[in-house]
């Protein structure tokens, strides 16, 4: 209330923000209320079940072992096709033992350095 010369001449409003945070901390505690951390009911709760899920999620040893002698035995099959292509040419059999040894299949790139001299400044 703005009071001049013993009048009311205007009013002003002044909001109590610790008032509102107080009755939305009580009133919606799900959203404004305290932090919610390790310890807390609710924070263990909701961690095991995300743990519970992942743990669903996870592939058993049977099947990581499946899935990886089933990659080893893919490999396998693409060197043996390899090693049959080679087999075939003359020229290519003298490169064959450094191309296993290599093992991708290629011969190593021959790396070719070049000298440039810097010109010369008078």
């Amino acid at each position: 209330m703005v009071v001049s010369a013993g009048q009311v001449v205007g009013t002003e409003r002044r909001h109590n923000e610790a008032l509102v945070m107080f009755f939305l901390r009580h009133r919606r505690a799900d959203r404004y209320g305290p932090d919610i951390a390790p310890g807390h009911p609710l924070y263990e709760r909701i961690r095991q079940e995300v743990l519970a899920q992942e743990r669903s999620r996870r592939p058993s040893k049977a099947e990581v072992l499946a899935s990886l002698n089933a990659k080893l035995d893919r490999m396998a099959e693409r060197r043996k096709a390899a090693d049959r292509l080679l087999e075939g040419d003359g020229e290519q059999e003298q490169r064959a033992p450094a191309i296993r040894a290599w093992g991708r299949g290629w011969p190593r790139p021959q790396r070719r350095v070049m000298m440039i001299e810097a010109p010369s400044i008078p």
